[in-house]
């Protein structure tokens, strides 16, 4: 685990921030990270940056799509080779989560600790994500894979929440190697979410327009600025900042483990 920084003084654009602090779900909704109490009092405040603009729609719209996202809107890490040292300390990411998950299985625990639920009445969710915005913004600055920025629970038919996994989040500009030695690229690929159409102006019932049978917007729009801007829209090279899963109760094969989502080519 890379050891946590402290006294940092660089300045953290938004940019920075929502790399690491918004998560996006292909199977439901988009992660909008929300401060915690931790956040609230180290900060002076009670409320998060601004989401980027589009945040908001670009969840209500993938919550209506196809759960799997065209490829020309996704990016993954290279697969790398795999090597036992990477094998062993993935193995090593995941009995540590495991470990610090089990009180929260206990949801009410979790919202205790500072995690919030995004989206409680967003409908056709099958994961519902709990996000936790000091873990989020602290992992800009280093990896604790004890902290994930969200965790994620099912939803039972009796309206209990079974925790099934957890979410790690890094900065955009983060290198690939540094991503290799937070989780290693030869078992499980990071991703994140690029070329993406946003309508002119907040009309919902713009999410739904078409050009030649086609969406426009949105997750399964188009994916050029040229296609964009002609269709009257603001592109966006990337959205959010890197993320990945993690179901460390699946198995103790960390292949498996972080194979839930992005394993192979999308």
């Amino acid at each position: 685990m890379n050891a946590p920084r402290t006294g940092r003084g660089r300045r953290v654009g938004n940019r920075a921030i929502f790399g690491g602090a918004l998560v996006v779900a292909l199977v439901g909704a988009l992660v909008v990270a929300v401060v915690a109490p931790a956040a609230a009092q180290s900060s002076g405040t009670s409320r998060p940056p601004p989401a980027p603009e589009g945040a908001a729609e670009v969840t209500e719209a993938m919550s209506r799509d196809d759960p799997f996202m065209d490829p020309a809107h996704i990016a993954l890490t290279p697969l790398r080779p795999r090597t036992a040292a990477d094998s062993a300390r993935a193995a090593a990411t995941v009995r540590a989560l495991r470990e610090a998950l089990a009180p929260f299985k206990d949801v009410s625990f979790a919202e205790h600790q500072g995690y919030q639920i995004f989206a409680p009445r967003l409908p056709g969710q099958t994961v519902y994500h709990f996000n936790n915005f000091a873990y989020a913004l602290a992992s800009e600055g280093y990896f604790d894979p004890t902290r994930p920025s969200a965790l994620l629970y099912r939803k039972e038919k009796s309206g209990a929440f079974t925790l099934v996994g957890a979410m790690y989040t890094a900065g955009a500009d983060l290198p690939i190697d540094s991503l290799d030695s937070r989780v290693p690229l030869s078992v499980a690929r990071w991703h994140r979410h690029i070329n993406f159409c946003i309508p002119p102006r907040r009309d919902s019932t713009l999410w739904r327009a078409t050009r030649n049978g086609k969406p426009i917007f949105g997750p399964q729009g188009v994916s050029t600025r040229a296609d964009c801007e002609a269709a009257g829209g603001r592109f966006v090279e990337q959205l959010f900042g890197w993320m990945v899963h993690v179901r460390p109760f699946d198995s103790d094969d960390p292949y498996v483990a972080f194979g839930a989502m992005h394993q192979h080519d999308h």
